[in-house]
């Protein structure tokens, strides 16, 4: 495990000032920062306990819906599975699903990308919606 990496949930609580000691609650980061370069809004819900490594589940909403649409939809799998979720927001009323590989498809690239940077694991990557 590279001691250097630090989960979500531990930057968080790093990041509110709180103790080291202090337990930390699975919860959603609405408007998550997935870096430069995405073109999509996005959540990501980090369980309090990740697995070694943990598996990351793209969740995409139905056209009209949003990010939130879909919190509560995986999140008890999460919290028993230790696995990160990710919720991009379309921002419009659906996602592009033209063939292409660039636009909203490029942009959920990215977003796993970062998690992947966060320790998630780049071999089991999935997406459900």
């Amino acid at each position: 495990m590279n001691r250097n990496r630090i989960s979500g949930c531990s930057a968080l609580t790093a990041a509110l000032g709180l103790l080291a000691a202090s337990p930390c609650l699975a919860a959603w980061q609405n408007s998550y920062n997935f870096g430069t370069g995405v073109s999509l809004k996005g959540d990501l819900y980090t369980p309090s306990k990740l697995g070694t490594p943990p598996a990351i589940l793209v969740v995409i909403h139905m056209c009209s819906g949003h990010s939130s649409t879909v919190h509560g939809w995986f999140d008890s799998y999460a919290d028993t599975n230790g696995f990160y979720l990710i919720a991009p927001d379309a921002g419009k009323n659906c996602f592009d699903a033209s063939a292409s590989r660039d636009g909203d498809k490029a942009a959920v690239v990215a977003m796993v990308d970062a998690v992947v940077k966060l320790g998630g694991d780049k071999n089991r990557v999935f997406a459900t919606g």
